[in-house]
């Protein structure tokens, strides 16, 4: 598509459908419009004390029309699951089937517009896996590994792996990953605290900042 953007388009979303019988579907739908600093968030990510001191400063600003995008914290609450999810190829891999993910939206009274809210999923072991639309970050104490193994053990965001916790490998996760923002490293559920400030990520949204919420 050529030409310059008129100021009323609105950004597109695309999902892509690919059936065993090799027919390919691409579904195009308007989406609303994400911040570049969210798609592409800042590299070192900021820490839960930072983007909650980001917020004071932000909030007793005077108001302007057209405030410049911030990675900041707002309203967006983060509620853990009642209930242990099974892991599976589903979750694993982006497929069109969500009755696992819709089943704990619909556990926790989120619908299916409900983007302010979402839900903090968790394993038979107890490990924690992702949320129903997202993957999800914690601010934790860097385990040393392998070639890091001698490396001073620091604060820096985690996300679960793939193989302990049976969850996505989102795009935006694997980019963060590649560019050395987030560690990957377990965690438990019974580690998780409400009001703690935990980071989300999909490919729709970008990165984004939420508090836990007890359920």
């Amino acid at each position: 598509m050529k030409g310059r953007a008129r100021p009323n388009d609105r950004p597109f979303k695309l999902r892509a459908r690919l059936y065993r019988t090799g027919e390919f579907i691409v579904d195009v739908t308007q989406t609303t419009p994400v911040p570049l600093i969210n798609l592409f968030p800042p590299n070192p990510l900021p820490s839960p004390s930072s983007l909650l001191n980001s917020t004071r400063s932000t909030s007793s600003l005077p108001s302007t029309s057209n405030p410049t995008p911030t990675f900041s914290l707002n309203d967006d609450t983060l509620l853990i699951d009642t209930c242990a999810m099974t892991p599976s190829h589903y979750t694993r891999f982006k497929t069109w089937p969500r009755p696992h993910y819709e089943a704990a939206r619909t556990r926790l009274g989120l619908s299916e517009t409900d983007a302010k809210r979402e839900v903090l999923l968790w394993n038979h072991d107890r490990w924690i896996m992702e949320g129903s639309r997202t993957n999800v970050y914690f601010w934790r104490p860097i385990e040393p590994s392998g070639a890091d193994s001698q490396r001073e053990t620091g604060f820096g965001w985690i996300t679960p792996s793939e193989g302990t916790s049976g969850c996505l490998s989102g795009t935006e996760r694997r980019w963060m990953i590649e560019y050395g923002m987030i560690a990957i490293q377990d965690l438990k559920i019974d580690d998780v605290k409400a009001g703690e400030i935990v980071l989300l990520s999909n490919g729709l949204r970008g990165t984004w900042p939420v508090t836990i919420q007890k359920s």
